[in-house]
C-alpha cells in the first residue's frame, strides 16, 4: 500500500471511482454521445438515467486525451502495427478517432448503455433531446450512429 493510500485509509476518505474502459474497450450495448459541455452533460445523463440499461455517466474532455495519450505510449511498435493492420477491415479506429478529435475541441463524451434497438432508440431520443450529438451505439458486433 502506498503511503498516500494508507493515508486515504485512515483519514476515511472515499476511494477514487474506477476508471472509465479505454475507448478501444467499451462493452457491448455501449452507447456513446458527445456533449459541449459538463452542463449539457449533466441534463443528458439525468434524462437518460431512467432509460439506460446501466448508469449513465461522463468523461470529460482532458481524460479522453489523457487515455489516448496513455494508450498510445503503452502499445509498442507492433501492438501500433496490428491496429494499423485491424484498421483496414474495422471502422474501431475511425470511430475512435472522431471522437478524440471532439475531445480536443473540448467536448466531453457521455456513456450510456442498451440492451436493444428499442432500448438505444429511448436512451438516444433522451440524450439528443437534452443536447447531446454525435451518438454511437455499440451492439457489439456491429456499430450504429445515431442521428
Amino acid at each position: 500500500m502506498t503511503e498516500a493510500a494508507r493515508q486515504d485509509a485512515e483519514s476515511g476518505a472515499a476511494a477514487p471511482p474506477p476508471a472509465p474502459p479505454r475507448q478501444d474497450e467499451y462493452p457491448p450495448g455501449a452507447l456513446i454521445a458527445i456533449v459541449d459541455d459538463r452542463a449539457i452533460g449533466d441534463a443528458a445523463m439525468a434524462a437518460a438515467r431512467d432509460l439506460s440499461a446501466s448508469p449513465p455517466y461522463v468523461i470529460e474532455a482532458g481524460q479522453i486525451l489523457e487515455l489516448r495519450e496513455a494508450r498510445d505510449e503503452d502499445q509498442g511498435p507492433l501492438r501500433r502495427l496490428y491496429l494499423a493492420l485491424g484498421s483496414l477491415v474495422s471502422d474501431q479506429r475511425a470511430f475512435e478517432d472522431r471522437y478524440v478529435e471532439e475531445a480536443r475541441l473540448g467536448h466531453h463524451m457521455i456513456v450510456a448503455s442498451a440492451a436493444d434497438d428499442a432500448q438505444a432508440d429511448r436512451v438516444w431520443g433522451a440524450l439528443k433531446a437534452s443536447g447531446a450529438h454525435t451518438g454511437l451505439w455499440m451492439t457489439g458486433t456491429t456499430h450504429r450512429d445515431m442521428l
